[in-house]
């Protein structure tokens, strides 16, 4: 019986709370920045299946070409910024 009466009167009585425009805003930043994250990742779970499928279509090829070819433009990325560290490390 105290536990009601205490939420009634908790209910009851008015407070008076402000919360002025920074911390406001920094709150509504935050719970938006962590809206978008739990949002975005959730678009990547779903759409990532279908991101799959869509280059099984597209190349006609299995996933083991699909990660080959991906290797070797990865490897290409990478060998074209060692060469471009050593010429700099050259002119020094």
């Amino acid at each position: 019986m105290d536990v009601f009466s205490f939420t009634g009167a908790a209910l009851l009585t008015s407070v008076v709370a402000y919360i002025g425009p920074g911390p406001g805003l920094s709150m509504l930043t935050a719970l938006l920045g962590l809206l978008g994250t739990v949002l975005l990742a959730i678009v990547a779970v779903f759409f990532q299946p279908l991101r799959i499928l869509w280059r099984k279509m597209r190349n006609g090829s299995s996933d083991a070409d699909a990660d080959a070819a991906d290797d070797e433009q990865a490897e290409d990325a990478a060998g074209e910024g060692e060469d471009d560290a050593d010429e700099v490390r050259s002119d020094a």
